[in-house]
């Protein structure tokens, strides 16, 4: 369906004509605008949803059962949106916004635009960014609760690949076509984090597999084809996703392989029991380190 919706004309005033004032009176008139084309536009929705307002199960006409509001967080700042129950005498009901509105309580683009943040920084600051930036509002505790769902559908592809290859014996078929010249490297690290909630330290794994480079400009690059993954998990686990990611990324016809790592027990054993044609390499930091202690 097609939804057309008037912005009419934007209007505010101002007390002195200044470049900032311009500025900020368009974006409070353009949220305001926002807000109130948002209710229109779901009205719309619901008219076209509902139709002839005809009962599909007895033909009788639908009417208005039931009237409630539902505050939805957008980017231009919560808005109230009315959501109608219709109904017949037969009992028949049908909410037409049900299938168009949030599970939850905000937009899709307010939680993608505050999961972006929470990549970067916490999960606090972000909340407090995305509120300055737009007028969008998300506490940061619903942040979290939203990243811990997205982590489990982000994880379910590598998990199932992984799954098929160590259960099935079944390979992943390889994404990243690659030639016996080419190297794809593959470095791995662990951290020691602090739980808040036991007062014990847990350890995070990450790691990064890529095999082409490309000059941004002098003296620098970029992985082109860089590929990431991090969990909390023991190292049988990271060690088979890892290595399934590397044969996605095409570890079985690349020339060579080579695992990077911080010297640590269980990556030297996981590159012994699971990158056997690897060539392991001390990470730069780790072996400055190294040569350090032996050559003080």
């Amino acid at each position: 369906m097609i939804v057309r919706i008037d912005l009419g004309v934007v209007e505010f005033e101002l007390r002195d004509l200044t470049t900032a004032l311009v500025d900020k009176g368009l974006e409070d008139a353009v949220r305001e605008a926002h807000r109130q084309a948002a209710v229109a536009a779901l009205a719309q929705v619901e008219a076209a949803r509902i139709g002839s307002r005809t009962c599909p199960e007895c033909g009788e006409t639908l009417t208005v059962a039931k009237t409630s509001k539902r505050t939805i967080g957008l980017l231009c700042g919560p808005v109230r949106v009315p959501v109608r129950t219709w109904g017949c005498g037969c009992g028949h009901t049908v909410r037409p916004l049900a299938g168009v509105l949030p599970k939850g309580r905000h937009s899709l683009a307010l939680v993608e635009r505050g999961l972006f943040l929470a990549t970067m920084i916490g999960y606090q600051r972000s909340a407090e960014t995305l509120s300055h930036l737009t007028a969008g509002e998300i506490s940061h505790g619903t942040l979290q609760r939203l990243a811990k769902a997205e982590a489990a559908r982000i994880d379910a592809p590598i998990a199932e690949t992984t799954r098929e290859l160590y259960v099935n014996g079944v390979q992943p078929d390889e994404l990243a076509a690659r030639d016996r010249s080419d190297t794809l490297v593959v470095a791995v690290h662990g951290g020691f984090v602090p739980d808040r909630a036991t007062g014990y330290d847990f350890e995070a794994k990450c790691g990064v597999v890529y095999g082409l480079k490309a000059e941004v400009s002098k003296g620098r690059v970029e992985l082109v084809d860089r590929v990431a993954y991090a969990g909390i998990e023991t190292a049988e686990v990271f060690g088979q996703r890892m290595s399934a990611m590397a044969m996605e990324q095409g570890m079985l016809s690349a020339g060579r392989t080579i695992l990077i790592g911080d010297g640590a027990g269980w990556i030297r054993r996981m590159a012994k029991d699971l990158f056997p044609d690897a060539v392991y390499v001390l990470d730069l930091y780790h072996l400055k380190h190294r040569i350090r202690q032996v050559f003080p």
